[in-house]
């Protein structure tokens, strides 16, 4: 079934939209907040397409720098670089043309917003690297995966403000907890081969690692749209993501694959929950 996607789609990770909105969920909170809890139609189309390019662009990325440790992991063998569907040549090729297309919404951003996202690009290619010598790939995803809550919120108000320093440190123990589900998808072949992560680091102390952590996004989610003044029925319509993001804890299974799959393609539907809040408390509830 997989192989009947078109390998370019594949390499961009189109069929598998989890990464798109996971991207996107954190820019456009962010983008609400910073705007009061009113929705700018045209920045907001501005995010959605970055969120789908850089996406693409940075699993281009991955593989090319982790071909050699795709091979070997059964979840990760049949991608088309490392299964020889498309070449090096072909994979570059469609990077720099993914890149010059979001290079083309810089034009929509201010000064600041410009210099922050092409600093994020730092961030994107040293990612992949970080399971090769430290057990924390996931902060460093973290902190790469939601910089566009610092560039949404830099582009409405031309400043990084309290709230925006606390959802963006929300989003980065957010992902912390989301991608070390995540990684235990793949524990066993990343033992075998020597790949770090934060899911073999925690081991048996995982579930209190994720509380912690879903603890802090919680609270900085709540302080960050209060200090930015979108409504008190916020903190109303918020706790029903909240719920979302404990119910993956006490349901988890880390030795069960799909289970843990599953947990984390609902991070999709937290994230969603939270900006629907960022605006219901605008257009509806008041």
């Amino acid at each position: 079934m997989l192989n009947k996607v078109n390998p370019f789609l594949r390499l961009m990770r189109l069929h598998q939209p989890t990464g798109i909105f996971l991207l996107l969920w954190p820019c456009l909170i962010s983008l609400n907040m910073a705007n009061h809890g009113v929705l700018d139609i045209k920045l907001t189309i501005v995010f959605i397409i970055g969120s789908i390019l850089m996406r693409a662009a940075g699993c281009i990325i991955n593989d090319i720098i982790d071909y050699d440790i795709d091979a070997k992991v059964m979840r990760t063998k049949n991608r088309p670089i490392t299964n020889g569907e498309l070449s090096f040549s072909q994979a570059i090729k469609l990077l720099i043309s993914l890149l010059i297309a979001a290079s083309l919404l810089l034009f929509f951003l201010n000064k600041t917003a410009i210099i922050i996202s092409i600093c994020s690009i730092f961030l994107i290619i040293l990612y992949p690297f970080c399971k090769r010598f430290t057990y924390w790939p996931q902060l460093i995803l973290g902190l790469t995966f939601n910089i566009g809550v610092l560039v949404a919120w830099v582009t409405v108000r031309d400043s990084i403000d309290i709230p925006a320093i606390l959802l963006y440190i929300g989003c980065i123990f957010w992902t912390l907890g989301y991608d070390t589900i995540y990684a235990y998808q793949d524990i066993k072949d990343d033992l075998n081969l020597g790949v770090k992560s934060t899911a073999i680091k925690f081991g048996n102390k995982t579930e209190k690692y994720l509380n912690n952590f879903y603890t802090i996004t919680a609270t900085m989610f709540v302080f960050a749209g209060n200090l930015a003044g979108i409504g008190a029925h916020y903190n109303l319509v918020i706790i029903f993501p909240v719920i979302l993001l404990f119910w993956q804890i006490r349901t988890l299974q880390i030795d069960n694959p799909q289970n843990c799959a599953l947990r984390f393609k609902s991070n999709v539907l937290v994230g969603g929950l939270v900006f629907i809040a960022t605006l219901l408390t605008r257009y509806l509830l008041w």
